[in-house]
């Protein structure tokens, strides 16, 4: 009888020590996008979900109104279409059905007055940002006539292709290196250390996209984007552009002053 005592207590310390609690935290990036169908900007709220020891988790995005999106997947993607202070909150559950909870304030802004701050003392109005570096997904590699833009006497494999930003008179502020042969299957590429810094008060910029043809040629055109500096929501990390009728798509890196 004492045996099958003993062997009963050592069986619950057993499974007692095998469970583990969950430890939950997760942090989140935002990013500024535009929404064409509906001819808005919002911002994409990514989260990274760092818990431990978890099987299943709830999360819980509180809008500025009181509205509440959730999700149960493990490291969700919300569109945040409102300014004001957002609350995000994550549930992890562990195996016997127990959860931890963290919660963060998020500010969020529309209008470049915000944006990942503290919702107390929201972040003031910046003067200046810098492009870090710029991330190109799609583009065409066929011009308007469906003609590689690689033809002709400098003609080669796949475009060569370099970006420059302009202001608002069409003077160049920046340009950056060529990348020879740059094609499809090249995609996405990353200038690093572009560090190029504008005003924010500007009424705007234009980044375009060229294929260089040489010195007895004329570079051409391939694609160009409006960036619109009171369309970036402060504190955000990166800026995505795409336009799916041009088949054009990149993302600028961005700190800001």
């Amino acid at each position: 009888m004492k045996k099958s005592l003993f062997l009963i207590g050592l069986l619950a310390v057993i499974l007692t020590s095998c469970h583990k609690e969950a430890i939950v935290n997760f942090s989140y990036t935002t990013t500024t996008k535009y929404d064409y169908e509906n001819e808005v900007y919002y911002v994409e709220l990514a989260t990274l979900n760092l818990s431990l020891n978890a099987v299943s988790y709830m999360w819980e995005l509180k809008g500025p109104y009181g509205d509440v999106v959730t999700s149960y997947s493990k490291s969700p993607v919300f569109s945040c279409y409102q300014t004001g202070d957002y609350e995000l909150r994550l549930y992890a559950y562990s195996k016997n059905g127990d959860y931890k909870v963290e919660g963060k304030h998020i500010y969020i802004s529309l209008s470049g007055g915000g944006g990942g701050g503290d919702p107390i003392n929201p972040p003031f109005s910046p003067t200046q940002f810098t492009i870090t570096w710029l991330r190109l997904e799609s583009i065409p590699m066929q011009d308007g006539n469906n003609a590689s833009w690689d033809t002709g006497l400098f003609g080669g494999s796949d475009p060569d292709i370099y970006f420059k930003i302009l202001d608002a008179n069409e003077q160049v502020v920046y340009t950056s290196s060529e990348v020879t042969d740059l094609g499809a299957s090249d995609l996405p590429h990353t200038w690093a250390g572009v560090n190029q810094t504008l005003s924010y008060n500007a009424s705007q910029y234009v980044i375009r996209f060229y294929d260089k043809d040489g010195d007895l040629d004329t570079d051409d055109h391939m694609a160009g984007c409006i960036l619109n500096p009171s369309h970036l929501a402060y504190g955000t990390s990166s800026f995505t552009w795409y336009n799916n009728n041009m088949g054009v798509r990149f993302v600028i890196g961005l700190t800001w002053q």
